[in-house]
């Protein structure tokens, strides 16, 4: 890093509607499906008490999408590591800069089903924790250098991915 180049680390996608297309938007449609169904077989009277109850499930999906979808919206896309100063990208395309002294630790969760297969990053960063979408299975050699010479407190905790 000292000729200047930064260090990049880039999630596995910086889509600003990931959650909606991978979780909350499925979520929605799987709590449709009773809904649907009850719907077509209820008939006759009290059919619109036997809907109430797979019908609260679609308002419930869907504040839970927005939620996970707001969440989101904050969570780190791309990082930059430059001359001191950790540069953050968010999925909603805020960018925030931190020097690299406020920095007090790196938590890597790597998720493992046999092999490294992707992991997530808490940074640390005086009161906050900034997290990281999921990303590449390892943190690379440049960045564990670039945190040991800033001494930077650097964890690694591996979690099975049925948990």
């Amino acid at each position: 890093m000292g000729d200047g180049e930064p260090l990049v680390w880039y999630a596995d996608s910086d889509d600003p509607y990931w959650t909606l297309r991978h979780s909350g938007g499925p979520m929605v449609a799987a709590s449709l499906v009773p809904v649907i169904l009850v719907a077509c077989f209820a008939s006759g009277h009290g059919s619109g008490r036997v809907l109430l109850a797979p019908g609260a499930l679609v308002p419930l999906a869907v504040v839970a999408a927005v939620w996970e979808f707001l969440a989101d919206r904050r969570a780190v896309v791309e990082m930059r590591l430059t001359d001191g100063e950790l540069t953050l990208i968010r999925a909603n395309r805020d960018i925030t800069r931190y020097p690299l002294g406020e920095l007090r630790q790196v938590e890597v969760v790597q998720r493992v089903d046999g092999d490294q297969t992707s992991s997530r990053i808490r940074l640390h960063i005086g009161d906050r924790v900034e997290r990281t979408r999921i990303g590449p299975a390892s943190l690379p050699e440049r960045w564990t250098q670039a945190f040991a010479g800033a001494e930077v407190d650097l964890r690694i905790r591996y979690k099975p991915i049925s948990d």
